[in-house]
């Protein structure tokens, strides 16, 4: 036989078969499993994707020049179908391809080849269900692995060749070098020029916002990865189009992690995540419900008009207000100017620092950890008591840091949106805020800011943190709770955060747009500059839950007695 196999049809067994024959073999009959995908290897063997192999008739031969090739069998219902009849059809392979089959088999090992061989095949049933061509799937399919076999050091070596740049990140994972060195092979040693087959080849890894073609080399790469981990690659050939193969090979990734106690280098967490999103909320299938929400436009109202009633009139810090005003449960009310809460004085104009100073404020706690205040720091706090009680930031994963990387480096704007989105994503607000309520270094904080309070040198008080909005509100809310206000003020006080923080957050929302940056990535940017809807409420509950109340909370965890509550009321109620 000559060419390639496009069909293979199984027909019931002979009775008459031998007990020897491939028809009366266990592993051929579809009772024991079922067969409806298979491969005709080069070494004349018939495979099953879960593994099995079987034998073909002793009648059936195959030429130097075959191929094994992925075949769809139908299987009737009651599995009257095994393999005691093999029908081989043949086409006759195009001469450009025959030529790269023979170079591609050459230059790497027969186990490396029919990986690359099986993929190519795979990649053209994968290409007529996305709509690419065939032939350019089956190419890229041939040539996706020709640098798998080489060492870091040879494909670094291509890659500075070529006048690429390589990031460490990109130094540590094989599978990176070699995918990017495939396609500089592909195109200096086998004449590809075709820009389609070669991002599919240096992407087969994946990536976020893949295209159609490389879509389809990354689904047909990970038939047989998928099948080592669950077998269901069966499954995953007859499924209705590249996504729906992708969605389902991504399970199947996550579990076998999960599994093996593992975590998934950066590029595949990010396609990963990426595909999970960008299909799951097409599907509706369970992902879960978006609740990174802006406030409603109820709440932003109100909170406008606590913007305009407690300001202090500080035009070069964004985010300032007093909490001054406030009605306490016995009827008296939060001193005005005497606490003031507000973003990083890094452009605080002497003007305004002569303001602070009118109002009777002669104390500034900055809430920013050390490098944060390095980076930024305050300007015109001379004649201030300046304190630093820094409370925890977010904490950035090794993983957040590689996607920042990741970020920095991308040129297609899809991926840097994608990138963004995933860098923000990442951060647990709720979690940073349990983190500042409880961690050791910020109780201490915490302790501190209240001494500091309930100190008599301390006429007026102005804390903040870089912008105005998360740990500052926090404290903000501990001591109004502290003087005795009610929750719904306290509320209002954190959302007015939104307000401040809006025309800056919509002006970079507007900025990212016009750079073509997606809707998720512009409203993960939105939440994260903004107040978001959930946050204060859930870190709220958490502390309820843990301690029973903030009173306790106040008393287990700060330290604060029923008389340090008596004195601070009593300074600043009136």
């Amino acid at each position: 036989m000559h060419g390639w196999i496009t069909s293979i049809t199984f027909s019931a067994p002979d009775s008459g078969s031998p007990a020897n024959s491939p028809a009366n073999n266990p592993a051929n009959n579809p009772a024991n499993s079922s067969i409806n995908n298979v491969i005709i290897g080069c070494d004349g063997m018939l495979y099953h994707f879960d593994g099995q192999e079987v034998a073909l008739p002793e009648d059936t031969t195959l030429s130097p020049g075959s191929v094994p090739y992925v075949s769809f069998v139908p299987v009737t219902e009651d599995g009257a179908y095994t393999a005691s009849e093999v029908r081989l059809e043949a086409e006759e392979i195009p001469e450009p391809v025959r030529t790269l089959q023979k170079e591609v088999s050459q230059r790497l090992s027969p186990k490396r080849y029919m990986h690359s061989f099986r993929v190519s095949k795979i990649a053209r049933v994968f290409a007529e269900k996305a709509g690419c061509s065939p032939d350019k799937a089956e190419i890229a399919g041939l040539l996706h692995d020709i640098a798998k076999e080489n060492s870091n050091e040879e494909n670094a070596g291509i890659i500075l060749e070529h006048g690429w740049t390589i990031t460490d990140f990109e130094l540590t994972y094989h599978h990176i070098l070699h995918a990017v060195a495939g396609a500089i092979i592909a195109k200096e040693e086998f004449g590809i020029d075709d820009r389609e087959i070669l991002d599919s080849i240096r992407c087969h890894n994946g990536r976020p916002s893949m295209s159609d073609m490389e879509k389809v080399i990354y689904v047909s790469d990970h038939i047989e990865k998928v099948n080592r981990q669950g077998g269901e690659a069966n499954k995953l050939l007859t499924l209705p189009s590249v996504d729906d193969a992708i969605y389902r090979i991504i399970l199947l990734i996550n579990r076998f992690y999960a599994r093996q106690h593992k975590t998934p280098d950066v590029i595949t967490e990010c396609t990963m995540n990426y595909m999970l999103r960008s299909i799951g909320r097409e599907r509706d299938d369970g992902i879960s419900p978006d609740t990174r929400s802006v406030i409603t436009d109820d709440v932003f109202d109100k909170a406008l008009i606590i913007n305009t009633r407690q300001t202090v009139g500080m035009k070069s810090v964004p985010n300032s207000r007093q909490l001054g005003g406030y009605v306490a449960f016995d009827g008296r009310k939060v001193r005005k100017n005497c606490i003031v809460r507000s973003s990083r004085l890094k452009h605080l104009t002497a003007e305004d620092a002569s303001q602070l100073m009118k109002l009777g404020i002669n104390t500034i706690i900055d809430l920013r950890m050390p490098e944060e205040a390095a980076a930024d720091p305050d300007i015109n706090t001379e004649g201030f008591r300046f304190f630093d009680c820094p409370l925890s930031s977010v904490e950035i994963s090794d993983y957040q840091n590689k996607v920042k990387d990741k970020f920095i480096t991308a040129t297609d704007p899809k991926e840097r949106s994608f990138y963004l989105f995933e860098y923000l994503s990442c951060i647990k607000m709720e979690d940073m805020y349990i983190n500042v309520l409880t961690s050791e270094g910020s109780v201490r904080s915490l302790r501190r800011v209240f001494e500091i309070l309930t100190d008599p040198d301390t006429e007026g008080i102005l804390f903040h943190c870089t912008s105005g909005k998360d740990r500052t509100g926090i404290v903000a809310a501990l001591i109004l709770h502290v003087l005795g206000v009610g929750i719904e003020d306290i509320r209002l006080d954190y959302y007015a955060s939104a307000v401040a923080t809006f025309a800056a957050t919509e002006a970079m929302a507007q900025n990212l747009r016009k750079e073509h940056y997606s809707e998720d990535a512009i409203d993960e940017v939105r939440y994260f500059n903004g107040i978001g809807q959930y946050i204060a409420e859930g870190a709220y509950k958490r502390i309820t839950e843990e301690y029973g109340s903030v009173d306790k909370y106040l008393s287990e965890v700060i330290g604060l007695t029923a008389f340090d509550i008596d004195r601070l009321r009593e300074k600043y109620l009136e």
